[in-house]
């Protein structure tokens, strides 16, 4: 007689444990559910894609993480299909040559209209400009001339 009382409390704790654990998969679950919605509705943040190194990333990056972009860095080209919001190409390389095609390329596969990139030789400054890009100075701060550039005033900054 006490056996089966014993039994029936052990069978009955693990029937409430059991309903309680369903409860709070269930909790979790829809936690998730109105975390995935809320991501899907979310307007994702646009992206800017900064092409070479060096000393002159830590100011692209203080001025991309001041406007709230999303900033994907890459050494040699490198194309992406999940790269939906483009809307910044920089280009830092030591290379004209390197710079121009970069800009150029991501140009027409993103449709990207803001391209910056720095002009290493004076020479090449007018082929910057036939293709659409804003020239960055290499020798001011970056993140003052991008400002400057994006608000119409097309500055050098010593």
């Amino acid at each position: 007689m006490l056996a089966d009382i014993l039994l029936g409390l052990i069978v009955l704790g693990g029937m409430a444990y059991g309903m309680y654990l369903m409860f709070r998969v269930d909790c979790w679950t829809a936690e998730e559910r109105k975390l995935q919605e809320e991501e899907e509705t979310k307007e994702p943040l646009p992206q800017a894609v900064v092409f070479g190194g060096g000393s002159r990333r830590a100011q692209v990056e203080k001025w991309l993480t001041g406007r709230g972009v999303e900033a994907v860095y890459i050494e040699d080209v490198c194309i992406r299909e999940n790269w939906e919001q483009v809307r910044y190409i920089i280009a830092l390389s030591e290379s004209d040559a390197d710079n121009l095609s970069i800009c150029n390329l991501m140009k027409k596969m993103y449709g990207t209209e803001y391209l910056f990139s720095v002009c290493n030789e004076a020479v090449n400054e007018s082929v910057y400009y036939r293709f659409h890009i804003r020239i960055l100075r290499k020798d001011g701060k970056l993140w003052e001339q991008l400002s400057a550039l994006l608000a119409g005033k097309e500055v050098s900054i010593a």
